[in-house]
C-alpha cells in the first residue's frame, strides 16, 4: 500500500510508519510525545499521528523532517524523509541535521567554507542563525570524532594562510584581538554565572558572527595574528556550544563544537580540539547516547595525548569517566577519575593550564568526579550505598550556599546541588534532599540555565511522587517555593 490516493479519492495507509513504530514498541502517543519534545511545541497528538499511519496523511513542514530525524535516532539507522512519507513528504530546508552540509576535509578550505555557512544564514536579528539543527547521534556523530583524530594535524609553525580579501573590513592587528580576547573572556563569565539561554546565546552568536567574518576576510597583518583570531573564534565555538548544550539546543551546540574541531585542526591545536571533543562526549553522556559518550571520550583522550598540557588529558580524562558511569561501568569508571586524579595533581598541571581551562581546578574536578558517582549509581547493578556517601563527600563543600565554588560557578553549583539533593530522594532521606533544596533556590533565581531547570524539575518530581511527601508540611512548603523560582525563570 501507498500514501497516495486511490481511484476513489480516499487516502491509504503508511505502512512503514507503522511498521516502524511496531518495531520500537512505541504507542502513537509515544511519536506524538517525542516529536513534541523536539520540536519544543505542542504541536501534534495521538489523533494526528493516526492521521498518518491510517490515512497516509502528510505533515505540514517541518514535520516531515522532524519525524524521520526522531525516528531515525530511535532506530540507529538513517529513515529518509522521502522514503517514510511514500515520496510525498519533503525535505525542510530550515531543520536541518548538525552536519548538514558540513565541509568536513580538515583544511584551511573548510574552515573558510564554515565561516561563509554561518554568515549566509544569519537570521533576520543578526543574532541567530535561521536554521534549527537536530542533534546527531550514532555512526554520524562518531565518525565526525574519528576523522579529526585520524588525519594529520599540521606540524610546525603556523602559516599565513591566505584567501580573497573583503573589500571595506578592517585589518585585523594584535591589539584587535586583545579587544577580542578581553570580550570572549567576558562571555565565559557570563556563561558561567547566568548559564546558557537564548537570551545570553544571541549576544555570543553576534560576536561569533564577526569572528566569523574577521577570518573570511583574510585582511590579519601576520601568521601570528591569524592564528591567535582562529584560536579565538575557536574557543567561542566551545562557549557558544555550551551555552546551547545548556539551552537544550543540542544540534546548535553540535554545529558550533563542528565548527570548533576544524578549526583547531586547521591551527594544529590538539589540546582546544581535545577539550570540545570532551564536551561532546559530556552532551552525549547527558542524552543518554552513552555508547557516543565513550567514543567520543576515547578520542578526547587520544587528541588531549598528543599536546602538553597535563590540565587537559585530566579534564578529558573526567570526562570519559562521566561516560562509563553512564554505561553502567562501575570499574572503568573509577579508574579514569583515579588517572585524572593523578594526572591533576602532577607538579606544575593547574600552573600550565591553557587559557579555556583555567576554570578546571581541584574544586571542579572533584565535582564532575561526585556527578559521576551519582550517575554510576543509577545505572549501575551493585548496591550503590558507597556510592552515594563518597560521592557526598566530593560534592558538598563544593555546591554549599556560601561555598567559594558557588560563588565563582553558579551554574554548576546549582546543577550539581540538584543532583546532590535528588540523590537524598533516591536513598528516601527526604528532609536532606529538603535541606540541600533550599539553598538552590537563591542561586535559581540568578541562574539562566534550561539544563539546571530541568534538572530542578526532576529533583521536585522525584520529590513529590514519594509517598505521603505532600503531608510533610515541610516538603508541601518547599515544593512550592521551588515551583515558583522555576517559573520565574519561563
Amino acid at each position: 500500500m501507498t500514501g497516495t490516493q486511490n481511484g476513489n479519492g480516499e487516502a491509504r495507509q503508511n505502512p512503514l510508519l507503522g511498521g516502524i513504530l511496531e518495531d520500537l514498541g512505541w504507542s502513537r502517543t509515544r511519536l506524538a510525545r517525542e516529536v513534541n519534545a523536539c520540536t519544543k511545541r505542542d504541536y501534534i497528538g495521538r489523533s494526528t499521528v493516526s492521521e498518518w499511519v491510517n490515512r497516509g496523511r502528510v505533515p505540514h513542514d517541518p514535520l516531515p523532517t522532524v519525524v524521520a530525524h526522531v525516528l531515525s535516532e530511535a532506530t540507529g539507522r538513517k529513515i529518509a524523509v522521502a522514503d517514510l512519507w511514500q515520496r510525498t513528504g519533503k525535505e525542510s530546508a530550515a531543520w536541518v541535521p548538525a552536519d548538514h552540509r558540513y565541509p568536513m576535509s580538515w583544511n584551511y578550505q573548510s574552515v573558510l567554507r564554515a565561516a561563509d555557512d554561518w554568515i549566509v544564514n544569519i537570521g533576520g536579528t543578526l543574532d541567530v542563525d535561521r536554521r534549527v539543527f537536530l542533534a546527531i547521534s550514532g555512526a554520524a556523530l562518531t565518525s565526525i570524532s574519528c576523522g579529526y583524530v585520524d588525519n594529520p594535524m599540521p606540524i610546525g609553525s603556523f602559516q599565513l594562510q591566505k584567501n580573497v580579501s573583503v573589500p571595506d573590513v578592517i585589518t585585523i592587528t594584535p591589539g584587535i584581538v586583545n579587544v577580542l580576547e578581553v570580550t570572549i573572556g567576558e562571555l565565559r563569565n557570563l556563561d558561567d554565572h547566568e548559564g546558557g539561554n537564548r537570551n545570553s546565546l544571541r549576544m555570543a552568536h553576534r560576536h561569533f558572527r564577526t569572528l566569523a567574518e574577521y577570518v573570511k576576510s583574510g585582511k590579519v597583518v601576520d601568521a601570528h595574528t591569524q592564528q591567535r583570531l582562529l584560536t579565538l573564534w575557536a574557543t567561542l565555538c566551545e562557549i557558544a556550544g555550551l551555552m546551547a548544550f545548556d539551552a537544550h539546543l543540542y544540534g546548535l551546540a553540535q554545529r558550533y563544537w563542528f565548527t570548533g574541531l576544524q578549526i583547531t585542526h586547521t591551527t594544529g591545536n590538539s589540546e582546544l580540539g581535545a577539550h570540545i571533543l570532551g564536551y561532546l562526549s559530556f552532551q552525549a553522556a547527558h542524552r543518554g547516547q552513552a555508547n557516543d559518550a565513550a567514543q567520543l571520550g576515547q578520542a578526547a583522550m587520544r587528541t588531549a595525548a598528543k599536546g602538553t598540557s597535563v590540565a587537559v588529558q585530566a579534564l578529558v580524562t573526567s570526562r570519559y569517566a562521566q561516560s562509563q558511569a553512564a554505561l553502567g561501568n562501575n570499574y572503568t569508571c573509577r579508574e579514569a577519575i583515579d588517572k585524572a586524579s593523578q594526572l591533576l595533581t602532577t607538579p606544575g598541571a593547574l600552573a600550565n593550564r591553557p587559557e579555556y581551562v583555567s576554570w578546571f581546578d581541584s574544586r571542579m574536578f572533584e565535582s564532575q568526579s561526585g556527578h559521576s558517582l551519582l550517575a554510576l549509581a543509577r545505572t549501575s547493578s551493585r548496591k550503590s550505598n558507597h556510592l552515594f556517601e563518597q560521592a557526598d563527600q566530593l560534592l558538598t563543600p563544593h555546591v554549599m550556599s556560601g561555598s567559594d565554588f558557588s560563588r565563582d560557578f553558579p551554574r554548576d553549583a546549582l546543577f550539581w546541588g540538584s543532583w546532590r539533593a535528588r540523590s537524598y530522594v533516591w536513598q528516601n532521606e527526604l528532609e536532606k534532599a529538603v535541606k540541600t533544596g533550599i539553598t538552590l533556590i537563591d542561586l535559581c533565581r540568578s541562574v539562566r540555565s534550561q539544563r539546571c531547570v530541568a534538572a530542578l524539575r526532576q529533583l521536585n518530581s522525584e520529590l513529590v511522587q514519594r509517598r505521603g511527601a505532600l503531608s510533610n508540611p515541610h516538603i508541601a512548603e518547599f515544593s512550592q517555593e521551588l515551583n515558583a523560582a522555576i517559573a520565574a525563570q519561563a
